[in-house]
């Protein structure tokens, strides 16, 4: 801090963009004993405000120029002045924030401090992570059913031990018949006592069933059958299984619940809430009597199928007035996060760039550091220079010369070679550029396995052979342009004189 005569006055904030001198708070304290030190109590607000915008700096006063107006929360007795207003805006924009998964590491790295003791560090932990044990006073009856065409399905619970039974209550349709039932999103089965059925239907013909619920550790559940029904609730009709157990209270499924378009919200006015985008079934009374007959007999064919709406397409509603944005999302690295946002400002400043209506860390660049700079950039430009070039040319002249070699042996090899072929051989040596990769036409004096004897002496492996496949007379007529000979004859004296020596060697 500067010191005018006796009295230190604070550091600009945030002079240059970038990070601030000092965390807000603490320079908001220094702030304040430099109003008291001056004797600046009794200044009008506006006057407060001027000292404090003075303060912030350059950079600290544009970014207080582009903060939102500050809004008193609901129920604020008094309305804040100019100079409150203005401390407000900057300590929403300068207050720390904890990062949840950085709060989270540090808690669970939690050092013992010096000055602390063990007792105190670890009684620290048990005062925020322990949690007192409350006794619900309920116990439920929880089960669980084993199908043999799927996976088993688990139900939550039937029936309280106490008479108090879980999730919503109200009432539901059973074809004509009207019982009180409750919804649980845990159980797959909808599911009344054989003493309902005995007291609300007189002739139904329950299918037997392999679903076998059991009881945790308890007692198993007897099954006797189910039968096929309309289930009504408020104004929508769906066609289901109905379960018999000896024991429980009516019960609906979440899969039933599903289809009637039901949604449970525990906590709200009305746990119960009905889809919008519900499609309505086929009513069953609108099914032919044969019909009704035929879906009972197939009912794993039928099931949730009959009088669904085929080919239905959702239109996707927009909003009126909207304009289309499209934006490469990729975040930028937090480690840099800081020096992107100065260089940035600082591009700003020079007229460089000028801001959008973006997010702030989303962006479709690529920033990194410099290794020895530690500078921020979008990406690494390559240099090309002189040698890579030539490297890069020496490089293509091989890959060329290779295309060409591997070409010809393509074209011309075959599998056998015999005495008296006329040949190519490839050069031993590196070739230059544009320069052919074989030496002139030669004739075999003799072939070994791996290896053939050439005119002259010399011994060549097979692989670096290629046949020719022209015709005898084209092969002297080009053999008597490279070596020179008048005639053919000329030709056929010195191919005899070569394979002499090639005898005699």
């Amino acid at each position: 801090m500067s010191q005018t005569g006796h009295i230190c006055v604070p550091p600009l904030f945030l002079d240059s963009p970038g990070k601030p001198c000092m965390k807000w708070k603490g320079w908001l304290r220094a702030f304040e004993n430099y109003i008291v030190s001056i004797d600046g109590k009794g200044y009008s607000p506006e006057r407060k405000k001027s000292l404090l915008f003075g303060l912030l700096g350059k950079a600290g006063q544009e970014v207080f120029d582009s903060l939102p107006v500050y809004v008193n929360p609901p129920g604020a007795t008094a309305p804040l002045n100019e100079y409150q207003e203005a401390v407000k805006r900057l300590e929403l924009q300068y207050a720390e924030e904890c990062n949840i998964m950085v709060g989270r590491h540090k808690f669970a790295l939690r050092k013992q401090e010096e000055g602390e003791t063990i007792e105190q560090k670890m009684g620290h932990f048990a005062a925020v992570c322990k949690a007192k044990k409350y006794s619900t006073g309920m116990k439920v009856s929880s089960v669980s059913e084993s199908d043999t065409d799927a996976d088993a399905d688990i139900v939550l619970s039937i029936d309280d031990e106490d008479g108090r039974v879980k999730g919503p209550i109200g009432s539901v349709m059973i074809g004509a018949v009207e019982l009180p039932f409750t919804a649980d999103s845990g159980s797959p089965l909808t599911l009344i006592s054989d003493r309902t059925l005995d007291l609300k239907w007189q002739d139904v013909r329950l299918h037997e069933t392999d679903v076998n619920p059991k009881a945790f550790g308890e007692h198993d559940i007897v099954m006797r059958g189910y039968f096929w029904d309309s289930l009504t609730f408020r104004g929508r009709t769906v066609r289901t299984k109905i379960y018999v157990a000896e024991k429980g209270r009516s019960l609906v499924g979440w899969k039933d619940l599903a289809k009637l378009g039901v949604m449970l919200v525990p906590g709200a006015e009305d746990p119960i809430v009905l889809r919008d985008d519900w499609v309505n079934y086929v009513q069953p009374e609108d099914l032919h009597e044969g019909l009704a007959e035929v879906l009972e007999e197939f009912d794993s064919v039928f099931e949730n199928k009959v009088g669904c709406v085929r080919g239905f397409v959702h239109a996707i509603r927009l909003k009126e007035g909207a304009i289309p944005m499209k934006h490469k999302v990729r975040t930028i690295p937090l480690s840099v996060r800081g020096e992107l946002k100065a260089v940035l400002d600082r591009l700003k400043m020079e007229g460089v760039i000028e801001e959008a209506g973006a997010s702030e860390w989303v962006s479709a660049i690529v920033v990194s550091k410099k290794k020895r700079t530690e500078d921020i950039r979008l990406e690494e430009i390559e240099v090309v220079s002189d040698e890579s070039l030539r490297v890069k040319g020496r490089i293509i002249a091989k890959q060329e010369s290779n295309k060409r070699y591997a070409d010809t042996v393509n074209r011309a090899k075959t599998k056998n070679i015999v005495q008296g072929d006329w040949v190519l051989v490839k050069k031993p040596n590196k070739v230059k550029k544009g320069e052919s990769v074989f030496q002139t036409p030669v004739r075999v004096q003799g072939v070994t396995r791996g290896a053939v004897c050439l005119e002259g002496g010399g011994w060549r492996s097979k692989d670096d052979i290629v046949r020719l496949k022209a015709g005898q007379e084209e092969i002297i007529m080009r053999g008597s342009r490279v070596y020179g000979a008048e005639s053919t004859d000329d030709v056929d004296e010195w191919t005899k004189s070569r394979s002499q020596e090639c005898s005699r060697w």
